[in-house]
């Protein structure tokens, strides 16, 4: 099985990400996980165990200003170029902009199952509450 696992932020952040990454790929998975390069001073050196054979590409440079938006758009392309090189099984978008990526990449594609785990934190006003 080859999974695909998507944040759209620093893995290295984010326990859950990096414990399923070491689930998968303990169980024979080939594991590829895309995320975003998170800026020098936000960065967490030394800590990226995500299992045997995982397979992490970082992209864009963590800023949020114009380079920031063209790094989202890398980001779309580089899940794009996963789901149709790597014959990717199952898709695992940890956050919104990762699910929006999955849902273009994979638009075509209903054998690929989709998992929408989300990390994003969201406030009841941002829900109209």
């Amino acid at each position: 099985m080859n999974v695909l696992q998507l944040i759209y932020q620093d893995p290295n952040y984010h326990p859950v990400v990096r414990f399923s990454c070491q689930l998968f790929a303990e169980r024979g998975a080939r594991v590829i996980l895309l995320g975003r390069t998170p800026t020098r001073e936000q960065a967490i050196p030394n800590f990226d165990d995500f299992g045997p054979g995982t397979r992490v590409e970082t992209i864009g440079s963590g800023r949020t200003s114009l380079r920031g938006k063209l790094d989202f758009a890398r980001f779309v392309w580089a899940v794009r170029r996963a789901v149709r090189r790597e014959s990717v099984n199952v898709v695992v978008a940890y956050n919104f902009l990762a699910a929006a990526a999955t849902e273009w990449a994979t638009r075509n594609r209903p054998e690929i199952k989709v998992v929408y785990h989300n990390l994003d934190l969201v406030l009841n006003h941002e829900l109209g509450r």
